[in-house]
């Protein structure tokens, strides 16, 4: 099948990850039964392309000056131009012999980064102000209509998506931010490391890297709680993710197990399509529209996703009638994946993502996937003791 036309959309992607199991020791009265609980979600942002200048040389007229001339180098940002470079320098180190102590270092600080939690890597590549611009005090502000695409899924209803976002920005933008304020804290103290000879300053790279990585995913939350709350944000279903997690839940993804290895490898696809977005009906109010949920004023998980309190051992009985209780498991093999890293690839063709977007992608299957291992292990070993 030809890959469909690109499109230059900004769309925000809810993707459920995985299905979190049932509680495995409540006490249920008779003839009723336990609800799901919502799965994993991934919001991932896809925004268009930077525009690229091509100024035109009008001094001279001839048929070759009108062709478009090389940008200037100062046309990139001074930070983003130093962030290329470091990441240039650091992905060289890949490259080295392998029995050699840069490459060791190299293999350690992408161990590190693997186990950064999918939701920093999904809020730290937005860019603030690409494709719809939030217009500062005094300005008059455009309107836009975003897109959050969200598959139907087969046997559960997800939840509402909006406030579901709320909860997410309200608890990551602060967070980040204290993470960024340690960061910093920790500098001064790796300044000892320079003395020591041929090796570099690793633990100050590090350090500043994580601040960097925590301020871009403070800036990110906070432009998406802009846009969230301009009522620009619409849930919007796609009958092309339909199609992918109906091929999930058929097995149709390449014959492989449906769940994702231990080690997390995010290796990309490479793609290059797009699809369009589905139009939806406006959301006006979207801040007043809110549930208390949404706004924090709720006891439950501040971004929806923690390991719910249902998962969490509790022996418990009824007070009147016959009561049914779920056997407890018997392993930790858990196959609930929605989406596993078979399915990603189709993904990345049908809606044009970059290499880098799909690697957090990849990433996000895969930490989604230890997640509920380790949630089901844990459950296992107190259903036991």
């Amino acid at each position: 099948m030809p890959p469909k036309a690109p499109s230059t959309q900004f769309r925000i992607f809810a993707l459920p990850l995985v299905r979190l199991p049932r509680p495995a020791s409540k006490t249920l009265p008779a003839g009723t039964q336990a609800k799901l609980p919502n799965p994993l979600l991934l919001f991932h942002v896809s925004q268009p392309p930077p525009p690229v200048p091509t100024p035109v040389d009008t001094t001279n007229t001839s048929p070759a000056a009108t062709k478009p001339i090389t940008p200037p180098v100062e046309a990139t940002p001074l930070h983003q131009r130093a962030l290329n470079k470091a990441t240039e320098q650091w992905l060289k180190l890949g490259d080295k012999p392998k029995d050699g102590w840069m490459y060791w270092f190299y293999a350690k600080g992408e161990g590190l980064m693997d186990k950064i939690e999918y939701e920093e890597w999904a809020l730290k590549g937005i860019q603030e102000g690409l494709g719809v611009k939030v217009a500062k005090e005094g300005e008059v502000q455009e309107k836009a209509e975003i897109p959050l695409l969200y598959p139907a899924l087969k046997d559960q209803p997800l939840p509402a998506l909006i406030p579901k976002l709320h909860r997410l920005l309200a608890h990551r933008a602060p967070y980040h931010r204290k993470m960024m304020t340690r960061s910093l804290i920790l500098v001064p103290f790796t300044w000892p490391f320079a003395i020591i000879p041929v090796l570099p300053n690793f633990p100050m790279f590090y350090v500043l890297w994580r601040a960097w990585s925590h301020y871009k995913a403070y800036r990110g939350a906070t432009y998406l709680e802009q846009l969230l709350k301009l009522g620009f944000i619409v849930e919007t279903p796609s009958k092309d993710l339909d199609a992918i997690y109906a091929s999930v839940a058929s097995g149709s993804g390449g014959g492989k197990e449906n769940h994702a290895p231990d080690e997390t490898t995010s290796e990309g696809v490479k793609t290059g399509a797009v699809s369009q977005g589905v139009p939806a009906p406006r959301i006006k109010g979207a801040e007043a529209d809110l549930p208390k949920q949404a706004k924090g004023e709720s006891k439950t998980a501040p971004d929806g996703t923690a390991t719910p309190a249902s998962m969490v051992y509790s022996g418990s009985s009824s007070s009147s009638g016959t009561a049914v209780t779920s056997t407890p498991p018997t392993s930790t093999h858990h196959t609930g994946l929605l989406l596993t890293l078979d399915q990603v690839p189709e993904m990345a063709r049908v809606f044009g993502l970059r290499q880098t977007e799909i690697m957090d992608v990849n990433r996000a299957v895969e930490q989604a996937a230890k997640r509920i291992r380790q949630a089901v292990a844990a459950e296992v070993s107190g259903a036991t003791k």
